[in-house]
């Protein structure tokens, strides 16, 4: 067979195969190439949060993390697609800083929060600084008084008003003022 018809008969045979893959391989062949793309693309931007409150409260340091994918060119470089995240590591896995929208518990700020850091009548205004810092000032409302010591192994810091109800982190703390749980609650009664 000569050279021509033979290599011919190659491509053939190639596109045949091709044509009758699996779809799976084609589509894990396409899979990993975007993956490929994305990461090319990516652009990720983090920088150390700073600031008084953080540094007396906190023992670890809190990242703002900014992941933009897909800039697009024609659009003088804007992106996309943009994420952005607090985190910070913790155990040796990176953590992120949830901003709450419902009651739940947030456990994260125990590995946080020095364990040395007490709070009291002089700390509280700072503790919600470190607060309006980390879930962004945008999340509270202006309501006076914004903390409050409802006994002395609770705090609430008020973040505004759910309906008729209040919306606040609940800080317990033990008999020294060190933090021992931090809480989001939607439908507190106003007990100020």
């Amino acid at each position: 067979m000569n050279q021509f018809r033979q290599s011919h008969l190659y491509l053939f045979a190639a596109l045949f195969l091709l044509s009758i893959a699996p779809a799976h391989l084609r589509a894990e062949d396409a899979e990993n190439e975007i993956r490929e793309k994305l990461l090319e693309e990516m652009v990720v931007d983090l920088k150390p949060m700073r600031g008084e409150a953080l540094d007396q409260v906190l023992r670890k340091t809190v990242w703002e993390l900014e992941v933009t994918l897909l800039p697009d060119e024609d659009q003088g470089g804007r992106a996309r697609a943009n994420q952005t995240d607090r985190i910070f590591l913790a155990d040796g896995s990176l953590k992120r800083i949830v901003s709450p929208s419902t009651n739940m518990p947030l456990p994260y700020f125990l590995d946080l929060i020095d364990p040395e850091f007490q709070l009291n009548e002089e700390t509280a205004p700072v503790f919600k600084q470190m607060l309006e810092s980390l879930m962004r000032r945008r999340f509270f409302e202006e309501i006076e008084p914004d903390i409050v010591q409802v006994d002395e192994e609770t705090w609430h810091f008020y973040t505004g008003t759910f309906f008729d109800d209040l919306k606040a982190f609940v800080v317990s703390v033990n008999e020294e003022g060190n933090v021992t749980a931090v809480r989001y609650h939607l439908r507190l009664e106003d007990n100020r």
